[in-house]
């Protein structure tokens, strides 16, 4: 606070006065406290002032995130002005149709502790009525070919579609409150802090709409028919963090087939994906699909989540405000939902040393930090790249819709 601003000085004795407010409530509730207090203001009452104007800081936001989201968003789509539409558009109304989706799924293991800090700098916001923690240390990194994505509604649906290429990394969430001691799981999120798209309406789309942190790349996905020996991306990095790098297009990763027999035989094969995510999930979790969740003192069975027709999705939407770049213009947290609308096929290429055998190879560069953002388990690093042993891998092949999303909260 500065002494000599006075719009600095009386938004301090505004947040004081709330303060003050907040130890009275407090009071009402503990009066032993009073002694304590009247010791502070004795001995540091400069230190007092300023306690009181952090915890006024605190009242007045928590009052703000109330109102914004349990009141203003009851009328957001009235106070919302109509968007506006040019000749350049590439940014479609949603819900969108992705039809065709040819879905190759790798499971890697990273670290917990990662996984944590990575939401808490990405999802966990200060007021936010929820949190989200890592629900287990797997990670799904996909190579997907969608063959026909598009507006789902007149007249948007009748403009044409486009096709889309992405390579995902997926990471599991649990959403929820701490209540006292204990975490209490409302629902489970999937979290995709890394995603790279091969054109510029699902760039677009994803960023604008849904807040997907979209990055454009080259990818490369074999057919169903050609064996799957090799999965690569390519994009534009920084090798390194210095004045003279500049950017190039390079190999950021791979997934190579290690055995060398010709189109090896899935392990199973499937007619509803209910009945993969079963297998799956007793795969890797154990026959009860259960995981020990730290603070809600029974173990979660995430199979109830799971094997429903529907994936539910969060986002940080945010843009960079135009007058100081370190500051967000908006910032909020999304949900949506991906409802699969029509299952062809699936299986289950390898688990273990069964079936298929894949490695997954990233290449070290400085404006990429995949594997410490996930704290990957790697078989061998060294300074060029780093070698991830993939403990599942499988193929789907479905129709889907991604749907229109929910402000779960909204910086006011």
């Amino acid at each position: 606070m500065k002494i000599d601003n006075p719009s600095e000085l009386l938004e301090a004795y505004w947040h004081s006065v709330l303060g003050v407010t907040g130890n009275f409530s407090e009071l009402l509730q503990d009066p032993s406290k009073l002694a304590e207090n009247l010791t502070q203001i004795q001995q540091n009452p400069a230190q007092l002032f300023r306690d009181l104007v952090g915890k006024g800081k605190n009242i007045e936001q928590e009052f703000n995130n109330f109102f914004s989201n349990c009141i203003c968003n009851k009328h957001r789509g009235a106070r919302l002005p109509d968007y506006r539409v040019w000749g350049s558009e590439q940014v479609y109304p949603q819900p969108y149709e992705l039809n065709g989706t040819e879905f190759y799924g790798f499971v890697v293991e990273g670290t917990m502790k990662n996984l944590q800090d990575l939401c808490d700098r990405s999802l966990n916001c200060p007021g936010s009525p929820v949190e989200y923690r890592p629900a287990t240390h797997y990670i799904v990194v996909s190579f997907d070919a969608i063959n026909d994505m598009r507006s789902k509604n007149k007249p948007d649906s009748e403009q044409g579609y486009f096709s889309e290429h992405e390579v995902v990394f997926w990471v599991l969430t649990l959403v929820g409150k701490k209540i006292g001691p204990f975490f209490q799981v409302e629902r489970l999120a999937w979290f995709t802090p890394y995603i790279f798209v091969n054109n510029s309406f699902a760039l677009l789309a994803g960023r604008e709409v849904y807040g997907f942190p979209k990055q454009l790349g080259r990818v490369q996905i074999p057919k169903p028919d050609e064996g799957q020996d090799l999965f690569s991306l390519d994009t534009l990095m920084l090798k390194t963090f210095s004045p003279h790098t500049k950017a190039k297009e390079n190999r950021l990763l791979e997934i190579k087939r290690t055995n060398s027999v010709h189109k090896p035989e899935p392990i199973k094969t499937y007619d509803s994906l209910e009945n993969f995510m079963l297998d799956g999930i007793e795969l890797l979790f154990g026959y009860d699909g259960s995981i020990d969740v730290p603070g809600i003192g029974f173990p979660l069975k995430i199979a109830e989540y799971l094997i429903k027709e529907e994936a539910p999705a969060v986002c940080l939407k945010q843009f960079r405000d135009v007058e100081d770049g370190t500051k967000a213009c908006y910032q909020a947290i999304v949900e949506f939902l991906m409802v699969t609308t029509r299952f062809y096929r699936g299986q289950l290429l390898s688990f273990g040393d069964s079936g298929h055998k894949y490695e997954l190879n990233i290449y070290n560069f400085e404006s990429e930090p995949i594997v410490k953002d996930l704290g990957l388990h790697y078989q061998s690093s060294d300074k060029e790249v780093v070698k991830v042993p993939i403990k599942l891998s499988f193929y789907l092949n479905f129709d889907f819709i991604l749907n229109p999303g929910k402000v779960i909260w909204e910086r006011p």
